[in-house]
């Protein structure tokens, strides 16, 4: 993670098992590169984006609902923002030794589940996992029925829509994903790299954008 200064490797089909904390001297935003890339990477991007976009709320979620399609040009528009938004974040709890940090992991908990159980790419799997996250918070009471439709309802995740749509995981459902029995993911989830014990695992949950 470049801007949030972790290496990882994955082993024996788990997520991130293996890492250190090591910050880059240098990080490199290269446009001509990053808009080169298929356009599945730019749907592949979409999850990092969002996940940002709803930690923070605020400029942020105002200018992702803000852009009219999500193509590489809008994604680069909303880099910087991203980035900062994440900065803040990593600054409080640089090495994950607060509990502060665990705030990046919304999303990724189950995504990381069906990622390893899938083979999908982390992009998608994240997608999954937010939609998940957003599911299990409604489900849950932390986030109210009026809150929840409407963000459902949000012209940015009415875009996620339509870009899934023209994207090669256009038949893939997303809901279908987290549908295999509690038992299939219970192996990854206990191999969670964030797991607090051998018992317990955090969940982020939302309450509404920036809560």
């Amino acid at each position: 993670s470049a801007h949030g200064g972790k290496t990882a490797l994955n082993a024996r089909g788990s997520k991130n098992q293996i890492g250190t904390f090591y910050p880059a001297a240098d990080i490199y935003l290269v446009k001509p590169v990053l808009l080169a890339q298929p356009q599945e990477r730019c749907f592949e991007a979409l999850g990092a984006v969002i996940k940002m976009a709803l930690l923070s709320g605020g400029s942020l979620y105002s200018r992702l609902n803000k852009v009219n399609t999500l193509n590489g040009a809008a994604l680069w528009s909303l880099l910087p923002y991203v980035v900062k938004e994440k900065y803040k974040i990593v600054v409080k709890d640089p090495e994950e030794k607060k509990g502060f940090r665990h705030l990046l992991n919304f999303g990724h908990t189950m995504g990381h589940v069906v990622e390893s159980h899938y083979g999908l790419p982390h992009g998608v799997a994240v997608l999954a996992g937010l939609q998940f996250a957003l599911e299990w918070s409604f489900g849950k009471g932390y986030m109210s029925q009026k809150d929840y439709l409407k963000l459902m309802q949000a012209k940015f995740w009415k875009k996620v829509v339509q870009a899934k749509q023209k994207s090669v995981w256009r038949n893939l459902s997303m809901m279908a994903l987290l549908s295999e029995k509690p038992q299939i993911f219970m192996h990854y989830l206990e191999q969670d790299k964030k797991k607090t014990s051998s018992q317990k695992i955090r969940f982020v949950f939302l309450k509404n954008p920036g809560k």
